[in-house]
């Protein structure tokens, strides 16, 4: 008898009868979670790539047989923008169960995709007397330079986190790997990431001084695990050269505030970049400090550090956008024609 078949329950049976796989609000449902999850599952044993677009374009070519073979109502597929925040609710846990136990297949997390999230204000967008304008926060992919989501704040009256929490939630992204920069290592955000099943990536700054001098203190009385050289020579018009030394460090044993406790914080990547003019060769020396919830992977997280400022690259988008170098009005209504 095929596991699948044990105790005379189909897979789809299974998956209508988990206890605790579905976690949605039972008000308004609009799919039925295991019809969803059993076009997922055949996507995924097809040989898909895991990418979500071509899961769902499985999901929409198969989905009258898939209907018909499980004697279910013809209807249309679930769209495209509903696929990620169903899934986004479902207790993958019981689900990788499920799959497991008939198929002997584990959702792999190396499907998961590296995304810099960072936030620039709007040239001409601070009025008179104030100190802040309007800000665009983006998420882009490390991998492409890829802008996934963006939305926008007030500096006067919004944080630039909040936002940020917002685009990660929305767009079912805090599954996904995410590097910041230190505005953003705090125990609400990063714990939030954590337990969504998320990697993190996020500079450590006098913001936190507490844990800072902790990393520091690990630094100066510990080897690091793991040691990286880049050298990188950047664009001639920009005129210099430069070293990276990464070490790192396992720091899920190390002693951290309370607060920090459910961020689950193991690695402490320490950025070392030794800087050339090649006009002048002035030379100068800059460090960082990176916290992350992986606790393997280091190469990958020494690449992401630096991935990260990938989302500078696709600042062109103001320029072509929003038309930046054109904007010279400070008043707010000029701004507000070109956010609409």
């Amino acid at each position: 008898m095929l596991p699948c078949q044990e105790q005379n329950k189909s897979f789809f049976d299974q998956l209508q009868n988990a206890e605790g796989l579905d976690l949605r609000d039972t008000r308004g449902l609009r799919h039925e979670l295991r019809v969803v999850l059993l076009g997922v599952t055949l996507a995924i044993l097809s040989n898909r790539d895991g990418n979500l677009s071509s899961i769902h374009r499985f999901m929409v070519n198969h989905n009258k047989r898939i209907l018909e073979s499980i004697n279910y109502p013809i209807s249309p597929s679930i769209s495209r923008s509903q696929l990620p925040n169903v899934l986004g609710i479902v207790c993958l846990k019981v689900f990788e169960g499920i799959l497991f136990a008939n198929f002997g297949v584990v959702l792999s997390p190396a499907e998961r995709q590296w995304f810099a999230l960072d936030g620039k204000e709007l040239k001409g967008s601070i009025e008179s007397g104030n100190t802040r304008g309007e800000v665009i926060v983006q998420a882009v992919t490390h991998q492409n330079r890829v802008v996934q989501s963006q939305d926008f704040y007030s500096g006067m009256k919004e944080s630039e986190i909040l936002t940020v929490r917002n685009i990660l939630k929305d767009n079912n992204l805090e599954r996904q790997k995410i590097s910041m920069d230190a505005l953003h290592c705090n125990p609400c955000s990063l714990e939030s990431i954590n337990e969504s099943g998320g990697i993190y990536l996020v500079g450590l700054k006098d913001n936190q001084k507490e844990l800072l001098t902790e990393c520091i203190d690990v630094i100066r009385f510990s080897k690091p695990i793991f040691t990286f050289t880049q050298q990188e020579t950047v664009k001639p018009k920009h005129g210099r050269t430069e070293i990276r030394e990464y070490s790192v460090y396992d720091i899920s044993e190390d002693v951290k505030a309370e607060r920090w406790v459910n961020c689950k914080i193991n690695t402490l990547i320490k950025v070392k970049r030794d800087i050339v003019e090649v006009k002048t060769q002035k030379k100068s020396t800059e460090i960082s400090h990176h916290i992350s919830n992986q606790s393997d992977g280091y190469l990958e997280l020494c690449h992401a550090v630096r991935g990260h400022w990938s989302v500078e690259v696709v600042n062109h988008i103001r320029d072509v956008t929003f038309s930046e170098d054109d904007l010279t009005s400070k008043k707010k209504t000029y701004l507000v024609q070109w956010l609409v």
